[in-house]
């Protein structure tokens, strides 16, 4: 299970964009239970613990699967028993993972909306903000401006250039 949380800040320098990738997977086989939870900030490794702080979330609203050391857990006997505690742990999950990309897409459209041309939009991922135009793709500091739009433009113009005299 993936899921991407975006978090917006308004500053004076600009609209902050930070992206947070949560992936985790649980899964029981006869003899183990394999456990894999990862959180990523901007594209590089980070804690569960960040995320929740960067989410509005206490370090008590961090479900047990994700603090608990599995390496002494045992499987269920049974194929059902261990396939209800899959889905029991993905559930745990589930209410604790957030994704908000769509919403985050549509607010950074509407901020930035006077400074993009008619075919271009930004959109999220999990390394952050990128302008997509129909000539490609550039990707947004973290700090996003209208300075920094500006020179996106400058760039994929720069760039077409170059692709049309080659």
């Amino acid at each position: 299970m993936k899921t991407l949380f975006i978090q917006i800040e308004e500053k004076k320098s600009g609209v902050k964009v930070t992206s947070w990738l949560q992936e985790f997977s649980y899964q029981e086989s006869c003899h183990h239970v394999y456990v894999k939870k990862c959180v990523y900030k901007n594209g590089y490794k980070s804690t569960i613990i960040a995320f929740a702080k960067a989410s509005g979330r206490t370090k008590e609203d961090i479900p047990n699967i994700l603090r608990a050391n599995t390496y002494f857990w045992h499987p269920s006997n049974s194929a059902s028993g261990r396939r209800s505690n899959e889905v029991k742990r993905e559930d745990e999950m589930r209410s604790f993972m957030i994704d908000n990309s769509e919403e985050a897409t549509f607010k950074l459209n509407l901020i930035f909306s006077a400074d993009l041309n008619v075919s271009e939009k930004i959109l999220v991922d999990y390394r952050g903000a990128y302008l997509h135009t129909e000539d490609g793709d550039y990707r947004l500091p973290e700090t996003i401006t209208e300075k920094a739009i500006e020179d996106a433009h400058m760039r994929i113009a720069e760039t077409k250039k170059t692709l049309e005299t080659v």
